[in-house]
């Protein structure tokens, strides 16, 4: 995957390729500048401010980690395009996503980020 960002007074565009199967997948996006602080309730709040993130190991268990950062302000997007094969990166699984309709883009300014150890929820239980 490659990764490209260019820049003007008024806007920034970010653009992501990723070579994969004999094809060229891209996303670019394009906000405005400068940078704004949303608000607490908005939708991009939500999605780039979590405390935790949540996965799985290979067997199977539950783990937590703890994400910590500032606060990010986001460019307002002005416009996506979105090209990707859904199917042949991620499996047939999500095929669904080549007729979805986009329902949200953020574009944030971004940190350093610190990720603390993660911990597997359960073990405990089933270890006692």
């Amino acid at each position: 995957m490659s990764s490209r960002t260019e820049e003007s007074p008024t806007e920034i565009t970010v653009r992501h390729t990723l070579r994969f199967g004999g094809r060229e997948n891209t996303l670019r996006v394009t906000g405005q500048k400068p940078p704004v602080h949303p608000s607490d309730n908005s939708v991009e709040h939500f999605f780039k401010e979590h405390q935790w993130g949540f996965g799985s190991t290979r067997g199977g268990w539950l783990i937590r980690y703890e994400v910590e950062h500032p606060a990010w302000d986001i460019h307002p997007v002005r416009s996506v395009d979105l090209d990707w094969d859904w199917a042949r990166v991620y499996g047939p699984r999500w095929a669904f996503l080549e007729n979805a309709l986009l329902y949200s883009s953020v574009l944030a300014v971004g940190s350093g980020v610190r990720v603390y150890p993660k911990r597997i929820l359960g073990a405990e239980t089933e270890a006692g």
